[in-house]
């Protein structure tokens, strides 16, 4: 049998234009900062020292907060019309630049504003704004992640290498993939982690505004990349799986049969054990993922049943029952053939 038959099962479900579609909503629905900011919106900070008599470094403390509101709602704004690229993410054009020229230039102003002897409430504010650029630039960071056209180039180097039956090659892409999705994943919570921390009223006086739609956008954002980071880390199972289902086929051929067993009977474990968290992630996956879910989900399932059915044949060879051993063999060919169908 040739052995892509079982082996070419990665791709399909995680290549990068699984997350079109699904995104599409969160161009919609996120709107991160009204991009009305120009450097000038008002702020709380009422300029004055302790006795009430306002300073020259009051002022700049004021300028500056002035300038870092503005450029943050520059930022969220950029960023709010960036995710438009998610609509198409395979083909995306997104440039993380703007949004991060922005922030950079609204963070330099906190850094100013603290360096001009702010009063307590301009401190206050300081440190609030320089929350909301947190977790702007978390957001930021993360979409670029997601539109990352590299992604699919990588998952061709998983398939490849697995073609080659190079499995150390094609377990430390998947890993490096699964990681990459995995600290996005971290870097969302820790964002929504600050939104919720946020002082609404504090930051609507320092005219940042749709902070309601900035944590609806990250909520769809980290569902999809915790749905991603669920995938990516799939294909690190299905590697260790596939790398077992080859071992015990070679230990087949050779006629090492409790060896085959072990091996076959490790693989099978693995695919279930991959089935099961592609069910779990599938539950919470947006409408644009879950053909995905569900096809890498039909391709463990069937490939378990691949993996038992050869370890019922080298049972069968080793306890001479060239009948048996014949049966559960095409048994076998049979659940490789409809995990390949599984693909459509």
């Amino acid at each position: 049998m040739n052995r892509r038959h079982y082996l070419l099962t990665l791709g399909t479900g995680l290549s990068a234009s699984a997350l079109a579609g699904c995104l599409s909503d969160l161009s919609e629905t996120t709107d991160l900062g009204n991009g009305t900011g120009d450097g000038n919106g008002d702020s709380d900070g009422n300029g004055s020292s302790e006795n009430g008599e306002e300073t020259e470094e009051s002022r700049e403390a004021d300028r500056q907060i002035r300038t870092a509101a503005g450029q943050l709602n520059r930022s969220g704004a950029s960023l709010r019309e960036s995710q438009g690229e998610l609509e198409d993410p395979e083909n995306s054009d997104y440039d993380p630049d703007e949004p991060k020229e922005f922030l950079e230039t609204g963070i330099e102003a906190l850094e100013t504003a603290r360096d001009a002897d702010p009063t307590a409430e301009q401190e206050a504010d300081i440190e609030e704004l320089a929350a909301y650029a947190s977790v702007l630039e978390e957001l930021i960071a993360v979409t670029s992640t997601v539109t990352d056209d590299t992604l699919e180039g990588r998952i061709d180097e998983i398939n490849d290498a697995v073609d080659e039956t190079d499995f150390e090659a094609a377990r430390a892409v998947a890993t490096d993939l699964s990681e990459t999705f995995g600290a996005a994943s971290d870097r969302l919570e820790d964002a929504r982690d600050t939104l919720e921390e946020l002082d609404a009223d504090r930051l609507d006086s320092l005219a940042i505004t749709a902070l309601e739609d900035v944590e609806e956008g990250a909520a769809i954002l980290e569902d999809v990349v915790d749905s991603l980071a669920t995938l990516s880390a799939s294909t690190v199972t299905f590697v260790d799986a596939h790398s077992a289902l080859e071992a015990g086929r070679d230990h087949l051929e050779a006629e090492a049969y409790d060896d085959a067993i072990d091996a076959f009977e490790g693989a099978a474990d693995t695919y279930d054990e991959t089935a099961v968290v592609l069910a779990e992630g599938e539950s919470t996956a947006p409408d644009g993922l879950l053909t995905y879910f569900e096809t890498l989900g039909c391709q463990a399932t069937n490939l378990e049943d691949a993996a038992l059915a050869f370890a019922e044949a080298a049972s069968a060879a080793r306890d001479d029952d060239p009948d048996g051993a014949e049966a559960a063999e095409a048994d076998a060919e049979d659940a490789l053939e409809r995990a390949e169908n599984c693909r459509g």
